[in-house]
């Protein structure tokens, strides 16, 4: 082969960048449903049932567009659930935008019912969650950003404003070389004073 020829086109997709970008998956398929999300009837459904037919009042569900954000926080809730025997959950592929979810419950309830129950928790939840963090954000608002939690933080504050506005002690005086220490006691700091006087003790009692 002539090193001065053109090279392979095959040598132009076989580089590391390459192969990511083209095992990377396309961002409709992030919230399209895809081809095996539909049924018997060719319609395509985000939530698929399969009852288990060896394990009593237990089945699968297949949950499409979905990933780890809504899987563990439901399977946790679900493990609230004091009806509710096993649940667990697995992603088949990293490429692949669905999970399982595997719930058997007790003989009062069904997997479905389970599921529903904690689905409509984890909603409330949410929008509980969503209500709070508006109050906290137009009242940091309100307070020009200055968002004091308690009494404990205001104080904090207010000693931090005050040590910014004295600010840096200054450096207590030392006797120059050759000169003996007279053995006094250093110099006391002002601040020592200011805080003294508003207490009503004295530093030098």
């Amino acid at each position: 082969r002539d090193p001065a020829a053109q090279p392979h086109p095959w040598a132009m997709i076989i580089s590391p960048g390459h192969l990511i970008q083209s095992n990377k998956p396309d961002p409709h398929e992030l919230f399209q449903l895809p081809k095996a999300a539909r049924g018997e009837d060719g319609v395509a459904r985000k939530v698929h049932y399969i009852q288990d037919e060896k394990v009593d009042n237990c089945g699968l569900l297949k949950i499409y567009c979905e990933d780890h954000t809504v899987a563990n926080p439901l399977r946790m809730q679900m493990l609230r659930d004091d009806e509710v025997r096993f649940v667990g959950y697995r992603v088949p592929h990293p490429l692949e935008h669905m999970f399982d979810l595997r719930v058997q419950t007790s003989s009062s309830t069904t997997p479905l019912q389970a599921t529903r129950r904690s689905l409509r928790t984890l909603t409330q939840e949410a929008t509980s969650l969503k209500q709070n963090f508006e109050v906290a954000a137009r009242a940091m608002d309100a307070n020009h950003g200055f968002w004091e939690y308690n009494v404990k933080q205001k104080k904090l504050l207010q000693e931090q404003r005050e040590r910014e506005a004295v600010g840096p002690p200054k450096p207590q005086a030392r006797p120059a070389a050759g000169e003996e220490d007279t053995g006094r006691a250093s110099p006391v700091d002002e601040s020592m004073w200011s805080d003294a006087e508003s207490d009503g003790s004295s530093v030098l009692a």
